[in-house]
């Protein structure tokens, strides 16, 4: 499963291959369930910029990857040019 597959790619530090599972995750989903237009939306704005982008859940929510300081700036302006924000986890 693409879950396994990601845990196997955190705990061997392989970061960069944690991305593109996430999108082929999210678009198995979009290939069984309809998604609406406003939720895709959010998908492609993060992945017209570069960013490996998913839902969380059931929509709502957008999470991904990207790879440095400038794409993030990117992820920034796109997202609030329609009213949403984003926010840069830490981790320890």
């Amino acid at each position: 499963s693409y879950a396994e597959k990601a845990r196997e790619c955190l705990l061997a530090g392989r970061r960069d291959e944690l991305g593109p599972l996430m999108d082929m995750n999210f678009n198995r989903r979009a290939s069984i369930y309809r998604i609406s237009e406003r939720n895709l939306d959010l998908v492609h704005r993060g992945r017209k910029v570069g960013a490996n982008a998913k839902f969380s859940g059931s929509g709502g929510a957008v999470i991904g990857t990207y790879k440095d300081q400038d794409m993030y700036e990117a992820l920034q302006r796109t997202y609030e040019s329609v009213g949403c924000g984003i926010i840069k986890p830490i981790v320890v």
